[in-house]
């Protein structure tokens, strides 16, 4: 990689900025070989589009965001907790919560009712992303005024859904499986 052949002819005379290029390139030089994604998974970490993202790249973030990771913890569920915290951004509207909601779980992956006149925000939170609840909850209460009560939990299976289903079908399945499980 040559930089200099970027700066004017009048001004490639001069050692300095010779010597700026010269160190310019000798970095490029190793970002090159290091690899692009590899670099990017450093500095980045777009949940679900990015798999290249190792755990020390997650420990790197976790400690930049002070997130204690469960014990439990998938990479990609500490990847989901880290995109939450970076994807929480004034303002704070309706709006925009219900934007980021869409966004992080998916439309139609969740039910909101906010009750202005009892000051609770209830966000019931579909079986399939139970693992994430946790993340969730700490978003929505960063995002949520301090005088509003948040109901996070999840959504579970009701004899509505239930009654699709033949009995034959539901002998395969424990009671607690019933209730909990995505049918």
């Amino acid at each position: 990689m040559d930089s200099c052949r970027h700066i004017p002819d009048n001004l490639s005379n001069i050692l300095e900025l010779k010597a700026i290029c010269q160190a310019y390139d000798s970095e490029a030089e190793i970002i090159k070989s290091f690899g692009l994604a590899d670099f990017n998974s450093l500095f980045i970490i777009p949940y679900g589009t990015n798999p290249g993202a190792t755990i020390d790249v997650c420990e790197t973030w976790e400690d930049m965001l002070n997130i204690i990771p469960k014990a439990n913890d998938t990479l990609s569920g500490r990847q989901f907790r880290i995109w939450t915290k970076l994807y929480n951004t004034l303002p704070y509207t309706k709006f925009r919560l219900i934007q980021v909601l869409d966004s992080v779980m998916g439309a139609g992956n969740y039910t909101y009712i906010d009750n202005v006149e009892t000051k609770t925000l209830t966000v019931r939170l579909y079986l399939g992303i139970k693992d994430k609840v946790d993340a969730i909850t700490d978003m929505l209460d960063d995002m949520i005024p301090a005088n509003m009560i948040l109901d996070v939990d999840l959504k579970y299976n009701t004899w509505q859904v239930v009654s699709n289903f033949t009995w034959d079908e539901l002998l395969s399945y424990a009671w607690f499986d019933i209730k909990e499980s995505v049918l």
